[in-house]
Parts: C-alpha cells; sequence; structure tokens
C-alpha cells in the first residue's frame, strides 16, 4: 500500500473509532436515565422541525458572510455564493476527517487556494483562521459570563442517575480553564507587535519569513489590518452571538417545545452555549456525543425532564448531521473557482 493509501486507511479507521466512541456515549448516557425512544418521539409536534431547518440555514448565512467581510478586510475576494458552499463543505468535513468540529477548516483552507487569485493564497487561508478566531472569542466569551453566573448548574449535574456534586465542580473549572484559555490564545492574534518584542521572538520570526519566503510577513500585515479594525471586528463578534452561538438555543427551545417540555428560555442558553464548549473536543467526530451528553446533563440540572431534554437534543442532532452531509453536495457540484 502506497503512502497516499495509508494515510486513508489511517483517516478512515480514527473517523470510525470517533464515531464508536460518540454512539457509546450517548447510548450509555441515554440507558443511564432510562430513554425510552419510542415514548419520547411518539407525541413530538414534527411541525416544530421546520423552523429548525431554517434557523440552521440563517445560522450558516450568517458565518459565511463573517468569513467574507473578515476576507475582504486584507483584500481576499470571494462570492457571496462561494462563502457559502465553502463554509457547507467545511461542515461536511468536519464529520468525516479528524479534527472534531473545526477539521473542516483544513479542507476549506485546501480548497480556498483555488478560489482566489494568484498571489493572495497566504491572505485567504488566513482569513479562515481569522474567522475561526472570531467566532471562539463570540463562544468563549459568551460562555465564560453563562459559567460564572450558572456556576449553579454544575452542582446539580447528574450521570447515571446520581448527583456527584465534586464532578460538577471539576466540570466547570475544567471548562472555565478551557473557555479562558481559549479566550486569552484568540486575543493573542491582536497583540503580536507587542509580542514581537520579546527577546529572541523577532530573529526566530526573521528566520522564519526567510525560510518561508516572505509569508510571515504577510500574515503579520494581515493581522495589522484586523488589529487596526476594532469596530469591525466587534461588529462580527456581536453578530456571531446573536446570529450564530444564540441561534442553536432557539432551535433547542423549539425541539423541546415539541416534546411538550416548557423549558424556560433563559434555562436553555446555558445548556446549549456550554454544550457547544464540549463539542469542540477533537476526541468526537463533529462533537456528537460529548456536545450533547452535556447539553442533555445542563438541561436536567435546569429542572427539564431528561426524556424530554433526550429526546430534543437527539433531534437537533440529527438535523446538524443532516446539514452537514449536505455541504457533501457543494462539494461534489461546485468545484470550479472563482
Amino acid at each position: 500500500m502506497n503512502e497516499k493509501g495509508r494515510k486513508f486507511l489511517s483517516g478512515a479507521i480514527r473517523t470510525i473509532l470517533k464515531l464508536a466512541v460518540a454512539a457509546a456515549v450517548m447510548i450509555w448516557f441515554c440507558r443511564s436515565f432510562d430513554f425510552n425512544a419510542v415514548a419520547a418521539f411518539s407525541n413530538f409536534n414534527y411541525l416544530l422541525v421546520l423552523p429548525v431547518f431554517f434557523i440552521f440555514i440563517l445560522t450558516n448565512i450568517a458565518a459565511s458572510l463573517r468569513w467574507r467581510a473578515l476576507a475582504e478586510t486584507i483584500q481576499v475576494d470571494i462570492t457571496p455564493f462561494k462563502a457559502f458552499s465553502l463554509t457547507m463543505q467545511g461542515l461536511f468535513f468536519s464529520l468525516v476527517i479528524p479534527g472534531g468540529s473545526i477539521g473542516g477548516d483544513v479542507v476549506k483552507m485546501a480548497a480556498i487556494t483555488g478560489h482566489v487569485k494568484q498571489g493572495s493564497r497566504t491572505e485567504g487561508i488566513f482569513s479562515i483562521v481569522m474567522d475561526r478566531i472570531v467566532g471562539m472569542i463570540a463562544l468563549f466569551a459568551l460562555a465564560l459570563v453563562l459559567l460564572i453566573i450558572k456556576r449553579d448548574l454544575f452542582t446539580e449535574l447528574s450521570f447515571d442517575r446520581k448527583s456527584i456534586p465534586f464532578a460538577g465542580t471539576l466540570l466547570w473549572w475544567i471548562f472555565t480553564g478551557a473557555c479562558s484559555a481559549g479566550l486569552l490564545a484568540a486575543l493573542v492574534i491582536f497583540i503580536h507587535r507587542i509580542i514581537e518584542k520579546l527577546p529572541g521572538v523577532r530573529q526566530l520570526l526573521a528566520f522564519a519569513d526567510k525560510k518561508s519566503n516572505g509569508k510571515i510577513s504577510r500574515l503579520s500585515s494581515a493581522a495589522d489590518s484586523y488589529a487596526s479594525c476594532g469596530g469591525k471586528i466587534t461588529f462580527w463578534v456581536m453578530i456571531t452571538i446573536l446570529f450564530i452561538h444564540l441561534t442553536p438555543v432557539l432551535s433547542m427551545y423549539l425541539l423541546l417545545c415539541g416534546t411538550g417540555a416548557a423549558p424556560g428560555f433563559a434555562a436553555v442558553i446555558p445548556a446549549v452555549i456550554i454544550g457547544n464548549i464540549a463539542g469542540l473536543i477533537p476526541l468526537f467526530p463533529g462533537g456528537i456525543g460529548a456536545r450533547d451528553t452535556i447539553t442533555i446533563a445542563l438541561l436536567a440540572a435546569a429542572g427539564c425532564p431528561v426524556q424530554h431534554a433526550a429526546a430534543a437534543q437527539l433531534l437537533a442532532t440529527a438535523v446538524m448531521i443532516f446539514f452537514n452531509l449536505t455541504g457533501s453536495l457543494f462539494f461534489i457540484f461546485d468545484r470550479k473557482t472563482v
């Protein structure tokens, strides 16, 4: 078997293992609460799934517009349709290649080189990194606020029908530490010129710039462009919070109403947002498994019947998988460069 074949086989095995882990986690969690799928879905109001589909489309349109706007900041021109197409393709590959929910960015980086003019490919790739950074700033900042305000939820977490306060406290510290570290890491790009003044850093960057034929200097200039437009970055952080990170909360609320539950909207927010933080763990394909478990547990801790919470989250995951899979159609039929 040649090197390409070995890499393909290795990637396939990792994907299968991750799917197995996600399935095992979901099966264990559902069984621990005696989840009855027939009872949960037999009385479900499936009409409420329709607005969830539209919300998902809106979310991904917002994501593609954010990327396009950030790319334009460094003179990378992407058509609205191409930005949406590559965003959908990234969602698809986040399911089937290693890297968790951000694995699709690798494919977008490879694809963007064929969709921008010669001489701006490095900036095109960097626009994807910056798009991810803005998304992370919005998610981590929102999650940190919720973790502080709703810390008491973690003392009510139950696993296998047992309340384990220490486990909840440990999870709270893990999530809080991860969000804080992620937020600090994301903000580094805006103070990179200060970091360059540290002893040895300038020499290291000069060496890397020489070896990369000036790519480091180009990336540094691109970072300066973003650092100089704080208002635009802040605007897209707020748009991300409203139309990308909070729209899944509305979807979950609708799905919970479809099960017959009547949760308070405020109780759904921390469950979904913090669940999405768990979804970033690269051990799970597209975050499936980790996101579901934490979201269901937090909904249950907030007083939502676990049967309803599990049914709603499983449907939310099913809708997400459906839309992620539609990204393969864009990959197949939208291969022309701009």
